[in-house]
């Protein structure tokens, strides 16, 4: 609602106190709750904070299995490469040992002077 003058303004707020003293009066007048309707109110709110807390409780757990699955298939990852690396480095020294390229099975020696 757009207040465009001060009699818009001055009803506005005539309403408002109006409303807000009756809201005061039934306040009063009104009895406080029973023990009864305190305790079924707390019941309530406990079995709510304990709904909240079970499923707080299951997202959670639900959070940790994917990380385990993460961290699981990552830890399987690092060990595949650790063994293929393991296994080229093999392969490399297999290829560079000189005992094993040498169809004689004798060492070739340089000889200063020569070739």
């Amino acid at each position: 609602m757009d207040i465009k003058t001060i009699e818009q303004a001055l009803k506005m707020q005539n309403d408002l106190t109006i409303r807000l003293t009756q809201s005061l009066v039934a306040q009063r007048s009104a009895k406080a709750p029973t023990l009864d309707a305190i305790l079924k109110n707390k019941e309530q709110l406990l079995i709510s904070a304990q709904a909240e807390v079970e499923k707080a409780t299951s997202e959670r757990d639900a959070i940790v299995s994917n990380w385990n699955a993460r961290v699981t298939q990552r830890q399987t990852n690092v060990t595949k490469l650790q063994s293929d690396i393991n296994d080229i480095k093999d392969q490399l020294s297999k290829q560079n040992d000189p005992a094993k390229n040498n169809k004689a099975g004798t060492v070739k020696k340089n000889i200063p002077g020569k070739g």
